[in-house]
């Protein structure tokens, strides 16, 4: 089974018929997640924890705690109800091949591979990168899933 992002035509759709989302609207839903999740928590962790940002540029730890933080909120909303505000303001929903939500374990592997992919750019946005383990990902690149969507699990 595989993570899928798919985009619902209306709200009275049934779930049978969801669309896969494209990577500019996962680009916007992530634009809009990192304004209202991630913003929110780099502030809080710069001015109220650290005494400014210079000591927040400085400390790693901070960066690590603020995107561990990130990765829990992200992945309590991926694993309850498939969305984050982002997703849900461009109507895309996180769901398993059943479409049932997520479980914890494909979550978390969905937020590592998506840091890993975010660091490189590469595995996020080149098609080369998808063809160098193309046996892993075969069935997966005419789905136009992203390499985060499909690693964790099997073809």
């Amino acid at each position: 089974m595989s993570v899928i992002l798919k985009i619902k035509q209306s709200s009275l759709e049934v779930e049978n018929n969801l669309k896969r989302a494209t990577i500019l609207i996962r680009v916007k839903a992530f634009i809009v997640d990192m304004f209202m999740i991630m913003m929110p928590i780099l502030y809080i962790m710069t001015y109220y924890i650290l005494p400014g940002a210079k000591e927040f540029q400085e400390n790693d730890l901070a960066k690590f705690i603020s995107a561990l933080i990130y990765g829990v909120i992200l992945i309590v909303f991926w694993m309850k109800s498939g969305q984050t505000p982002g997703y849900r303001a461009y109507n895309i929903k996180v769901v398993d091949i059943d479409n049932s939500n997520i479980s914890l374990l494909k979550a978390i592997t969905k937020y590592i591979v998506f840091i890993f992919s975010g660091a490189t750019i590469i595995l996020l946005f080149v098609p080369l990168a998808q063809k160098i383990i193309s046996h892993y990902l075969i069935s997966y690149q005419k789905q136009k899933l992203s390499i985060y969507n499909s690693l964790g699990s099997g073809p």
